[in-house]
């Protein structure tokens, strides 16, 4: 088989895969069936491996080959973004984040639980925050990502997953030119994408 239908046919495993640990992990709880997320995930790396190890040790595939690398990529993530998190509650922290902001009030002065945001709590959000007795830890750069994806659609923790999956597509293009700046194949964002 080529490089090229390879790298087609793992791309294709990897979504698939992608999709299906999404399943896995929207069940109601995940981790009393430890053997299948271990499974699922582990065939993931796997495949990403593979996929890896081709792109490493074949001749440059052409443009073709990064731009389905970025769709694999694009595609894997947002299969993902579409379920709600399950392995870790960091983005209710950042939805909480961007409220906090959006309210006018510095994410570094108060923690969740203090009375001075009692009028920001909700269910859907406040309930899941982890933390809720400090105040922020994400750096200035990352409250600004926080504060204008809560402007964009606010409360809603799919699209601030949506908004990472499009800051990581724009790191995938410029690590993409940056290698070919380099007299490398684009390809190799994969090792990161």
């Amino acid at each position: 088989m080529s490089a090229r239908a390879t790298l087609v046919l793992l791309g294709g495993a990897v979504v698939g895969l992608a999709v299906a640990l999404g399943f896995v992990l929207d069940r109601p709880d995940p981790f009393l069936r430890p053997g299948l997320l271990v499974a699922t995930i582990v065939a993931v790396l796997a495949v990403y491996g593979l996929a890896a190890a081709v792109v490493l040790r074949c001749r440059p595939l052409g443009r073709w080959a990064f731009a389905f690398v970025l769709l694999v990529a694009v595609v894997a993530r947002l299969a993902l973004a579409a379920h709600a998190p399950t392995l870790s509650d960091d983005a209710y922290r950042y939805v909480w984040d961007g409220r906090v902001q959006a309210a006018g009030i510095n994410p570094y002065r108060y923690p969740p639980e203090s009375p001075a945001l009692a009028g920001l709590r909700d269910e859907a959000i406040y309930e899941q925050v982890n933390r809720k007795f400090a105040p922020t830890i994400y750096p200035p750069a990352a409250q600004g990502f926080f504060r204008a994806a809560y402007a964009v659609h606010p409360d809603s923790i799919r699209w601030t997953k949506v908004a990472f999956v499009l800051v990581d597509t724009v790191a995938i293009c410029l690590l993409g030119l940056l290698l070919l700046r380099f007299g490398r194949p684009p390809e190799r964002a994969l090792l990161y994408a």
